[in-house]
């Protein structure tokens, strides 16, 4: 679909909607001769940004634009690309834009320029999907990755290497099958088992850091306990504001209640829940089963104990519900009581009327988050497909039997998957389904 139309010239408003200015982006073999039609300019200096009246086809100005010409190869695509600044990124400019259009441009479809850029040599498949990542991104920790790869093309180099070793393994493959008269033996069992072990041995980190950071930019904290222990007194606590209904009533959240905040600059979800008890009341039941879904759902679990009632049968039921063996145990109201009841596990004594011990909670809490952050002297990717192609690696990888390398037609079948699996990575080849999944997410002007 996109390789069909990289003879035709693109456009698309390249800001967001509502922005101050507008940048119109247009791209291929005609771009400078209509920027020309545009302005009735006889040429542009290369990269230099010229004032320009912008006229219709009536011959009447329109708008005053900033006009700047990137001639090929020395623009984002690789093709001649020229960016016009218009006032305003709504109506005015979209307006612009058909114009541009009925001159003989094409609408640029999602993720088109970006495309162009690869098909170009201008940009690997992995730098493009970070530049859409980092657009989009509304994680701190997520852009942090992002950036690094944007500046130091971590992965984007890795990929080539390892793409150039299965290369080579493959033009021998190809020759043992194409030309076999002509070579002397086999890949040796011990190379193709380095190969296969140096590339896990490159690439699982990266994935299993990538699946960290994708569950950490997700992480969901509940508060969980019977009902009146101080789950919505403590959320109101951990936010920092009223948030949650308390009372001395038991039972008055009937439902679970979240928020996104930050805990020592770890974003997370928290979940307040109802209490969990038997009860015959048909929407306390409700409340208790969505309760045990969030608990079941968690990744760190609060667990609050009564200190006047100590643990309790409903605290059994709690703790079989944990599928998170990541579990804070809070036993509350500490300033109601002279001394403490034993329990079956160790728990931060803490009265949320007081204060004490929340320093302590949150010290904990924010050690569990640190532990489920990703590796930062690794690098990592933010996206699904990328995820989904380094799943497809590992398994051919992990299924490559190095020791048939008598069978020469399955011998070159496992190195061609591998090496197209490299391939689509890089972007270096293009297939639709990729194109689909990937550059429906990126902006049209991108």
């Amino acid at each position: 679909m996109y390789f069909q139309r990289l003879n035709q010239t693109i456009v698309a408003l390249a800001s967001s909607e509502g922005s101050s200015i507008g940048i119109i982006r247009i791209s291929g073999d005609e771009a400078i001769s209509l920027a020309l039609q545009l302005t009735g300019k006889r040429q542009f200096t290369p990269f230099k940004a010229t004032l320009s009246v912008i006229f219709d086809k009536k011959k009447e100005p329109i708008d005053e634009a900033i006009v700047i010409a990137f001639p090929a190869p020395h623009s984002y695509t690789g093709e001649d690309v020229v960016e016009l600044h218009v006032h305003g990124a709504s109506l005015h400019a979209k307006k612009i834009v058909d114009y541009i259009i009925s001159l003989g441009a094409y609408h640029a479809r999602a993720g088109e320029f970006s495309y162009r850029s690869i098909i170009n040599g201008k940009r690997t498949l992995t730098d493009v999907s970070v530049i859409d990542e980092l657009i989009s991104t509304e994680s701190e920790m997520a852009l942090s990755y992002q950036r690094k790869e944007l500046v130091h093309h971590n992965i984007s180099t890795l990929l080539e290497e390892l793409e150039e070793r299965w290369f080579n393994l493959r033009a021998v493959a190809t020759a043992l099958i194409d030309f076999p008269e002509d070579v002397d033996e086999n890949i040796p069992p011990n190379t193709l088992k380095k190969v296969l072990d140096e590339t896990k041995n490159a690439i699982k980190p990266i994935y299993e850091n990538s699946l960290k950071l994708r569950e950490y930019q997700g992480l969901r904290v509940v508060i969980a306990g019977r009902p009146n222990a101080g789950k919505s007194t403590l959320f109101n606590t951990l936010l920092k504001r009223k948030r949650a209904i308390v009372t001395e009533v038991a039972g008055t959240t009937r439902d679970f209640i979240t928020e996104t905040i930050s805990l020592d600059n770890h974003m997370i979800t928290l979940v307040d829940t109802a209490g969990i008890r038997e009860s015959n009341d048909a929407i306390e039941k409700e409340g208790v089963t969505r309760a045990t879904e969030q608990i079941k759902a968690a990744h760190i679990v609060l667990h609050l104990i009564d200190a006047n009632l100590g643990w309790t049968e409903d605290n059994d039921k709690i703790q079989e519900g944990f599928n998170s063996d990541d579990t804070i145990y809070l036993l509350t109201k500490i300033d109601l009581l002279t001394s403490l009841p034993s329990l079956p596990y160790d728990a931060v004594p803490i009265s949320l009327k007081t204060g004490a011990g929340v320093d302590k909670l949150i010290a904990q809490l924010s050690q569990l988050l640190n532990n489920r952050a990703p590796a930062a002297n690794l690098p990592a990717m933010t996206s699904q497909w990328q995820l989904e192609l380094f799943e497809t690696l590992l398994s051919q990888l992990e299924f490559f039997d190095t020791t048939r390398n008598e069978d020469v037609g399955l011998f070159f079948y496992h190195i061609k998957n591998i090496h197209d699996t490299f391939l689509s990575l890089l972007g270096k080849e293009m297939r639709d389904d990729i194109h689909e999944k990937i550059f429906s997410s990126f902006c049209i002007g991108k």
